[in-house]
């Protein structure tokens, strides 16, 4: 699940009061609630507040967002680029048309 925050699991209270009991590398027994069964394992717990930029992980973070988001724009714009080339025949449709010789032509 990755790292979440209280505030985020105030809808599932179960699940946060088992995890407020709970020390770093505890496991909780099975836990029941309105959206189903959890088991979870605390891998480890941070502090509340904001990070100062001079925090090494904070600036990874910043860094691969940065790199996620131009990768991201990249890949749209190629997929972008290869369908404006892209051509499309529908060979059923004229392999059809072909075998049933040419339409008769109607007179009004």
């Amino acid at each position: 699940m990755g790292f979440i925050s209280s505030s985020a699991l105030a809808s599932q209270s179960r699940v946060l009061m088992a995890l407020q009991s709970l020390k770093v590398g505890q496991v909780s027994g099975i836990i029941r609630d309105s959206e189903g069964y959890h088991i979870v394992k605390i891998l480890g717990r941070e502090d509340a507040g904001q990070r100062p930029l001079s925090d090494p992980r904070v600036q990874n973070n910043i860094r691969q967002t940065l790199i996620n988001e131009k990768e991201q724009l990249l890949k749209t714009a190629y997929i972008e680029g290869l369908r404006d080339r892209a051509r499309v025949s529908n060979y059923l449709a004229a392999h059809i048309v072909t075998a049933a010789g040419s339409p008769p032509i109607q007179n009004r």
